[in-house]
């Protein structure tokens, strides 16, 4: 038990254990653009989006990148990780883990809006499409937003505050908040987002300081695999 926690905590480890996410959503975009012309993209996004002009919105182009891309991936895990093995047999309770916590996020949140006076308008997201579409959204909005606002953000901040010396406490509080603050601010910006209501912007705050606290101390993929399962399960059952 020790050990699967300390192994599934590592950065290492965690990179390594999201790359199915990674290829499965890569593989929900290549599905899409073969069967609509188009894919439905995740507010965090951009990226796609963007490498897709560079492309022409020629599918095998992008395919081509994608697959340099994970050729590239491969070759900075491997001189990450220096020989160390991680055991994919982790695979399976990780993802029980994180279903849990999806389970136990869903159920606060359900019970925080049934007070009329907290969070009172219902929160929607934005997912649209087939149930394999949504799953692609809600993986990609997992693996996407993890990486951008607890690994990029979060982390970059607490680094930065090592660096200059700052009181480590005020430090990691200030990096939640602001990580939190922004990842709520960034689902209202933009082509692609959806109208401010408070509610929803007080509801993703919070979300965000959760998601935080998980990736602090259970490590990024615990909070990507959170992240994604609960994005499925309310895109397939709460706002169906």
């Amino acid at each position: 038990m020790i050990r699967y926690l300390q192994e599934t905590a590592n950065l290492y480890s965690s990179l390594v254990l999201i790359v199915p996410i990674f290829f499965f959503y890569q593989a929900g975009v290549v599905y899409q653009l073969l069967t609509s012309g188009s894919f439905s993209i995740n507010g965090a996004d951009y990226f796609t989006h963007y490498l897709l002009q560079l492309c022409d919105g020629s599918l095998f182009a992008y395919i081509v990148v994608v697959l340099l891309g994970s050729v590239a991936l491969g070759w900075f895990l491997s001189r990450l990780g220096r020989g160390h093995r991680v055991d994919l047999g982790l695979c399976l309770p990780l993802v029980f883990e994180c279903a849990v916590y999806a389970l136990l996020f869903a159920t606060t949140i359900h019970l925080i809006q049934s007070f009329p006076r907290l969070l009172a308008t219902p929160l929607t997201l934005i997912g649209s499409g087939t149930v394999w579409e949504k799953a692609f959204q809600a993986f990609g909005a997992g693996f996407n937003e993890e990486l951008i606002f607890r690994l990029g953000i979060l982390g970059s901040l607490v680094v930065v505050g090592r660096m200059v010396s700052a009181p480590k406490l005020p430090t990691l509080i200030f990096a939640f908040l602001v990580s939190s603050l922004t990842f709520s601010v960034f689902h209202h910006l933009g082509p692609y987002s959806e109208p401010f209501i408070f509610d929803s912007f007080m509801y993703r705050t919070l979300a965000g300081i959760l998601l935080a606290t998980l990736y602090w101390s259970r490590g990024l993929a615990v909070a990507v695999y959170t992240h994604a399962l609960y994005d499925l399960y309310f895109f397939l059952i709460l706002n169906s």
